[in-house]
C-alpha cells in the first residue's frame, strides 16, 4: 500500500462500525419489530415511505427501495416496497439505512 493512502473499508469493518452504534435494545427491536419504526424511533430524523405495489427490483439481485436526500433536504427518506416478504422489507430498510454510515 502506498504511504499516506487510506485503506478501503472491509465488510467486517463496516459491520463493526455500525454495530458499535447499537445498544442491545436497539438490536432487539431491529430484529423483532418493524425495521422502519425501530430506525425512526432510535435514529430520526430519517423518514420512511412505502412504495406503490409495483416492485422496484424486477427479478434482479437488488433491494426494493432507495435512500433519498433530495425529497426533503431537512430529513432523509428511505422509500421502500412493503408488499414483499417481511424479511425483504427489513433487508431493504436496513441496507439503505446502513449505507448512511459510509
Amino acid at each position: 500500500m502506498e504511504a499516506g493512502r487510506a485503506r478501503s473499508p472491509t465488510l467486517e469493518s463496516i459491520v463493526n462500525a455500525l454495530l458499535a452504534h447499537l445498544t442491545d435494545d436497539i438490536r432487539g427491536d431491529l430484529r423483532s419489530e418493524d425495521a422502519a419504526t425501530a430506525i425512526e424511533l432510535y435514529f430520526g430524523p430519517v423518514g420512511f415511505q412505502p412504495l406503490p405495489s409495483t416492485r422496484v427490483a424486477r427479478g434482479q439481485c437488488a433491494t426494493d427501495g432507495y435512500y433519498d436526500t433530495q425529497i426533503d433536504p431537512s430529513r432523509p427518506w428511505i422509500i421502500y416496497a412493503d408488499d414483499v416478504h417481511e424479511t425483504r422489507v427489513r433487508f431493504t430498510i436496513l441496507m439503505n439505512w446502513a449505507t448512511t454510515f459510509w
